[in-house]
């Protein structure tokens, strides 16, 4: 019930903060080709995640699909949206504090494309949900999301954790976060 609670704070905290750091990762650069935003919350034993970007910057394009290559372009981005090297979590064990991969469970996930007829935009929406994992050992964070979508240039991600907020933008060059 604890955790649940948590979680439930945190997750007020994000979508109801009226600082200028959550305003601006939410809000302000809703739609921009080549970048996507990402929204992590770290309780002690769950991690949220919402990933919002263009259909242009994952897709290809911003339409809705009519043709079957276009339609099988879609199922496959949704695909590469599940994929387990979007984002890999590391913590850093044993005496020389190697980093190590940590394996985590099958997250709970949402995914959604959404078209808006009124300006021709197009969009993706994924929702992440670790449950029952201890975030408290994770050291770092690097996401292989530049390697699968060849049109993302740039993530930036809002992270609140119990002991910090920060925002810090990814690039091919920089894909990790340090935690």
């Amino acid at each position: 019930m604890k955790t649940y609670l948590l979680g439930v704070l945190y997750l007020s905290i994000m979508l109801f903060s009226t600082t200028p750091e959550i305003q601006a990762s939410s809000h302000e650069h809703t739609h921009i080709h080549g970048e996507a935003y990402l929204e992590m919350i770290l309780t002690p034993q769950e991690i949220y995640l919402t990933l919002t970007a263009p259909a242009d910057s994952l897709l290809g394009f911003e339409h809705t699909p009519k043709t079957p290559a276009e339609m099988q372009q879609l199922q496959q981005t949704k695909t590469d949206l599940n994929n387990q090297t979007l984002l890999e979590f590391y913590e850093k064990k044993g005496f020389f504090r190697k980093k190590t991969r940590v394996r985590l469970p099958q997250p709970d996930t949402n995914i959604t494309f959404i078209h808006n007829k009124k300006n021709g935009h197009s969009e993706f929406k994924a929702t992440y949900h670790y449950t029952n994992i201890n975030t408290e050992n994770l050291s770092n964070i690097s996401t292989g999301i530049f390697n699968i979508f060849k049109n993302l240039h740039k993530l930036t991600i809002t992270l609140i954790t119990h002991r910090k907020q920060e925002e810090k933008t990814l690039t091919r060059k920089d894909p990790d976060i340090h935690l």
